[in-house]
């Protein structure tokens, strides 16, 4: 901040060059970096009072410019808290270089780069999505185009029971007891 200050620079040259210390060269170091640690605080303080005080609408902007920034902070920790998958981890961490190299790693663990279908290596993004999806695609289609039928009743995969179970409604409990069991950042499992 102080560097961005016109004439900044300069004030620190005058003020190193007029301190007169004797002494070994580090007690000569040490005095010089004191007092002008000591002038900077000086020369800081009389800049702020010189400044104009702010309206009542420059206040409520600069109030509401804290919140975003404070709001953003929080969104962007979260954030590669999340990507890193670090459950061990409270909010509020601001380890961000921590979550970002698990981030990291992470992607780079769950990177695909080649597949093997049907004794055929495919490499490159595209290619690779294409093959995922088109085995997703194929993964529950049928090969045979007829079913079995006695007198126009059709035969099920599963008994009864079991698509009856499938196609019930969901209970309170069931649905509560799936959500709690999840940890808070996280999706419930099948």
């Amino acid at each position: 901040m102080w560097l961005k200050v016109l004439g900044f620079g300069d004030k620190v040259k005058e003020w190193w060059t007029s301190y007169g210390v004797s002494g070994t060269p580090s007690f000569h170091l040490s005095k010089k970096l004191k007092w002008l640690k000591g002038d900077i605080i000086r020369w800081n303080n009389e800049r702020g009072e010189g400044a104009r005080e702010l309206d009542e609408s420059e206040k409520e902007r600069l109030g509401e410019v804290k919140r975003e920034i404070v709001e953003l902070a929080i969104a962007q920790e979260t954030s590669w808290r999340q990507k890193s998958r670090a459950l061990w981890l409270k909010e509020g961490d601001l380890n961000t270089k921590f979550f970002h190299r698990v981030a990291v790693a992470n992607r780079r663990r769950n990177f695909i780069e080649s597949l093997v279908v049907d004794g055929v290596r495919i490499e490159g993004e595209e290619e690779v999505k294409g093959a995922i999806v088109g085995f997703y695609e194929n993964l529950y289609k049928e090969e045979v185009s007829w079913r079995l039928t006695l007198g126009g009743i059709e035969f099920k995969h599963i008994g009864e029971g079991d698509s009856e179970w499938l196609e019930r409604a969901f209970e309170e409990e069931e649905v509560h007891e799936a959500v709690s069991s999840c940890a808070g950042d996280k999706a419930p499992r099948p």
